[in-house]
């Protein structure tokens, strides 16, 4: 791996770590550059070492623990300073260069702290739908695209299915796109009642959603597709919205060559229930034997 393929991978580390984690690696390199700082006398080099366990308490810490640890790294260089040249310091040029020091420490985290809560909210916004607040396309495949060596390697299964609303135009021909997209948002928060973490649900455009279920065999994904429906069913924005949903559900017991072929799957499996009537669901099973599928035609229930 290359140089910076290290470092991608180091910095990615460091954000993931906790803060136990960030604090005790921060304050052991602290602990480093101080011995190094008493035994050189070297006071330039020193007092520039202190910036790489700010730097990393910047990247990992944020803001009030990169302003805690700039002002214990100004303090241990004075207080070494002190100790190993107390009979030749100047008491008014040491405080003014303590405050220099602790200044340009705190500004290097600070700076170091904002550019990397820019850098997360830029990824957030790269991978988020912003009218739901949940995934986008491009996030939904990433993550897909992972799933095959998940099953190759661990011999895990995964669920996919595609969700498009039954009756959502009419709502945005009567009522507008304003009420349209209101209701989208609350389409997308009755979804997600249901999941767990690792699960992934993401709005794909218009009105259709795609619903990623990592470690789902096949009685757990229609487990999970018999809740969302009826939770569907008894969301409060059904009142005065004929909404439904059309359902394909692919389970995956043997890892494919292509995720790209599972996805199309999945959708051509939607479109086929809601060409053959609304608020069906097609559940496929697919792995070494040949695939079984189950069609799920829920009973009509009276709008709320």
């Amino acid at each position: 791996m290359s140089a910076s393929g290290w470092r991608g991978r180091a910095l990615d580390w460091l954000a993931g770590a906790g803060q136990p984690t960030v604090w005790a690696l921060c304050f052991g390199m602290v602990a480093v550059v101080s011995a190094a700082d008493w035994f050189s006398g070297a006071d330039v080099a020193a007092s520039l070492a202190y910036l790489l366990p700010i730097a990393l308490m910047g990247w990992g810490g944020g803001r009030v623990s990169v302003s805690i640890l700039a002002a214990v790294c100004a303090l241990a260089w004075l207080g070494i300073d002190l100790c190993t040249h107390g009979s030749e310091i100047v008491t008014s040029l040491k405080v003014i260069d303590l405050i220099v020091l602790t200044t340009a420490f705190l500004s290097f985290g600070l700076v170091l702290a904002a550019l990397r809560g820019r850098l997360d909210r830029e990824r957030h916004l790269a991978h988020t739908d912003p009218l739901t607040g949940v995934h986008n396309r491009r996030a939904f495949w990433n993550a897909a695209a992972r799933e095959p060596e998940r099953c190759r390697r661990h011999r895990e299964p995964f669920s996919l299915a595609y969700l498009d609303l039954d009756g959502f135009t009419a709502v945005n021909d009567r009522h507008g796109h304003g009420v349209g997209d209101d209701l989208l948002r609350e389409v997308a928060a009755t979804l997600q009642q249901d999941l767990r973490q690792l699960d992934m649900l993401a709005r794909l455009g218009g009105d259709e959603f795609a619903l990623l279920l990592p470690g789902t065999d096949g009685p757990g994904a229609a487990t999970v597709m018999q809740r969302l429906r009826e939770r569907v069913l008894r969301a409060p924005w059904r009142q005065g919205h004929d909404i439904d949903c059309s359902i394909g559900c692919l389970t995956v017991v043997q890892a494919p060559s292509d995720v790209a072929t599972i996805i199309e799957r999945a959708d051509q499996m939607m479109y086929a229930m809601k060409r053959a009537g609304r608020g069906r669901t097609l559940h496929e099973v697919v792995g070494p034997s040949p695939a079984s599928a189950t069609v799920s035609v829920p009973p009509r229930r009276p709008r709320a």
